[in-house]
């Protein structure tokens, strides 16, 4: 019996550059999925795609345990060999699973830190893209792969109360923090390496790293002493998310009118910050309007009409060319290539909108008012009293911008008005004023913030009820932990030896794995209420239902065959006893004349039949028995099972000549019977 509970191998390991790598295969499409950006936003979704079909692989496995408290079951020991090193005698020891050949796979060398992310990341990326691969063929030595260490964390290291308010935070994107835990964390080595038994028909470790049930039972155990753990099932945290500080329950009625959200969101905006009014201005103009969206998509999917135009469409994007795209998207189906393009358009409009009205809102919290630029602009004009010093200050304006010579400026300006060069000179001030505000003020400073949230402001005064209750349900903090107290401590990787997750149930044979099953189900189901009940899957009983059914199948086929065979065979016994009977008609008589009765004559004939039943019988015992030898070595030439094999009992053989005799002794019995009604005067006349 092995007991599963929901614990977490979050091992790490140094790959060949020195860094921390997490050793499993979902870590590392964390990382793909992380390192693509926008314009890569169909090459995330293929990452999605990909890592969903190697979400079946599962690199980490807890072994085995024994029945009597040792960590490894006599069964592992049966199914396995070990190679090199020795099995795990502790909790900080696990095994390397090889396969037949010795062999492990890229993404398991990727887990053990011998290839980089970046290289696995390239490799995946080229076969996603339809690329050549170049194999390389890698070798290490059983020593150099037991010399590989992990570090392992617990769920709860990945929390820290970095502020001293009693409220923890994920720590994990802080690479220093990550990087001092690591280097202190619980240290895991390969002892052993192992590979399954030639003669073993089945495995029952899933994982190519395996671990002991003391490693399952140690994180459990540190999981439960750690202090945010033991803070969040404190009395003082009973209402109180220890990850959010918001409570568990509150007091207070739900289901909010317009009204009354409206009046909590405009009160939530008043509190915030210029910054926080600024970005979440931005944030809301940045929404595209759903029919703004939909008119664009229609109008774009109308020039990606069919197929070819789809595929050349994705092919620009990633720069490869249309025989290699087209073999690339061969397994998907035309719908659902037009889904991707358009999503992938529809993505393009809403990112384009986004920054169009980024650009916009920076561009007003940028420019100066009315009141800033004439300010700034005065400032300007004060320095500028005479003529002379205002067809300088022109001069050396128009010399960039118009393309003319000064003797040219200087001409045109003589003809002018002092009227006429007071207003050219407001105007440049004015313009000069602009472009010094905006030179200044950044799009991240106090002051453009501080233009930004009056920009806010006059947006929510301008608001409805109906559109201020959609931006409470936007923007709207939590008022309420979303999560449980025991949603909060699962999510923290908290679980109790008592209550495993699953229990995985492996039958000595096959009777007691439907009395294991019988028990379940017929006698403790019935004896608990509903809540309390094993929910049970019998996989032995899956697998075996579906070949079950093949083999009966294959086998109805053949009785079907044999009863014709045998139907044939009688009737052939019943002919040639019945010649028989015709070719001695002059025997009978002379047996019937010298004083032999009816039944004499019939038990003749089938004592005959019974003869030729048995020994027939025999002969094809022998002849199986015979072809048995070189049908085993082919069978075990054929699928590499040694141990597979067909045999004939003697009970079965003692069986099969009974029916011989019996179906041969049956075909007889008319002619027999015909054999004794002979008349014996006519009988002798026979020649």
């Amino acid at each position: 019996i092995q007991y599963r509970y929901d614990v977490s191998i979050n091992a790490y390991v140094k790959d060949a550059d020195g860094n921390y790598a997490q050793a499993d295969v979902m870590g590392l499409f964390t990382k793909m999925a992380e390192s693509s950006g926008y314009v890569t936003s169909s090459y995330l979704s293929m990452v999605n795609s990909m890592s969903s079909r190697f979400s079946s692989i599962q690199i980490w496995d807890e072994i085995l345990p024994g029945s009597n408290g040792e960590l490894i079951s006599d069964l592992i020991y049966d199914q396995y060999d070990l190679v090199y090193g020795a099995w795990p005698s502790n909790e900080n020891e696990v095994v390397l699973v090889l396969n037949e050949r010795n062999e492990v796979s890229d993404l398991v060398l990727y887990s053990l830190g011998l290839i980089t992310a970046q290289d696995m990341m390239d490799t995946i990326t080229k076969a996603m893209q339809g690329e050549t691969i170049e194999i390389v063929n890698h070798a290490w030595s059983y020593e150099e792969i037991c010399g590989i260490t992990f570090r392992l964390l617990a769920d709860t290291d990945y929390y820290a109360d970095t502020d001293g308010d009693g409220i923890y935070e994920d720590i994990s994107s802080d690479s220093n923090r990550m990087t001092l835990l690591l280097d202190n964390a619980r240290q895991i080595t390969i002892s052993g390496i192992i590979k399954p038994n030639p003669d073993s028909t089945s495995t029952a470790l899933n994982g190519y790293i395996c671990y002991t049930k003391g490693l399952t039972e140690a994180i459990i155990g540190e999981i439960d002493s750690s202090d945010i753990v033991k803070l969040q099932k404190s009395d003082a945290y009973a209402n109180k998310n220890i990850l959010s500080g918001l409570p568990f329950e509150i007091d207070e009625k739900t289901g909010l009118t317009d009204a009354e959200k409206a009046e909590q969101i405009r009160e939530y905006f008043a509190g915030l910050s210029d910054k926080q009014k600024t970005e979440t201005y931005i944030d809301i103009l940045s929404k595209a309007p759903d029919s703004y969206v939909d008119g664009l998509v229609s109008a774009q999917m109308a020039r990606y009409d069919t197929r070819e135009k789809q595929e050349a469409l994705i092919a620009q994007n990633y720069g490869m060319s249309s025989e290699e795209i087209h073999d690339f998207l061969t397994p998907y189906s035309d719908e659902e290539l037009t889904q991707m393009i358009k999503g992938f358009i529809e993505e393009m409009i809403k990112t384009s909108y986004a920054q169009q009205q980024k650009a916009a809102v920076e561009e007003a919290i940028t420019t100066p008012s009315e009141e800033e630029t004439d300010a700034l602009s005065a400032m300007t004009l004060m320095m500028l009293r005479s003529r002379e010093a205002k067809e300088a200050y022109i001069l050396s304006k128009w010399r960039e911008s118009s393309g003319l010579s000064d003797e040219e400026i200087s001409t045109y300006l003589s003809a002018k008005t002092d009227e006429e060069i007071d207003g050219i000179t407001q105007f440049l001030a004015r313009e000069d004023a602009v472009a010094r505000y905006k030179s200044m003020v950044e799009p991240t400073s106090d002051i453009a913030y501080a233009k930004g949230a009056a920009l806010f402001d006059a947006h929510i005064d301008a608001c409805d009820e109906h559109t201020l209750a959609g931006y409470y349900d936007a923007y709207m903090p939590d008022q309420v932990s979303r999560k449980t107290r025991d949603e909060v401590l699962k999510s923290l990787g908290y679980t109790s030896l008592d209550s495993p997750s699953s229990i995985n149930i492996y039958a000595s044979t096959f009777e007691n794995k439907d009395v294991i099953a019988d028990v379940i189900t017929n006698e403790y189901n019935k004896s608990v209420p509903e809540e309390d009940r094993i929910s049970y899957t019998d996989y032995v009983k899956i697998l075996m239902s579906s070949i079950t059914t093949i083999i009966n199948v294959i086998s109805y086929v053949l009785i079907a065959f044999v009863a014709i065979s045998l139907v044939v065979s009688s009737i052939m016994i019943g002919i040639i006893t019945y010649i028989s009977v015709l070719e001695r008609t002059k025997e009978i008589g002379i047996l019937r004349a010298i004083g032999a009765s009816k039944k004499d004559i019939s038990r003749v004939f089938n004592a005959e039949t019974t003869v030729i039943g048995f020994g027939s019988g025999l002969i094809g015992i022998l002849v199986t028995l015979i072809l048995i030898v070189p049908i085993n070595i082919i069978i075990r030439a054929v699928s590499g099972i040694n141990n597979i094999g067909a045999i004939l009992p003697w009970a079965g053989a003692a069986i099969l000549v009974g029916i011989s005799v019996i179906l041969t002794l049956i075909a007889g019995l008319i002619p027999s019977k015909l054999a004794s009604k002979k008349d014996p005067v006519i009988a002798l006349r026979t020649e």
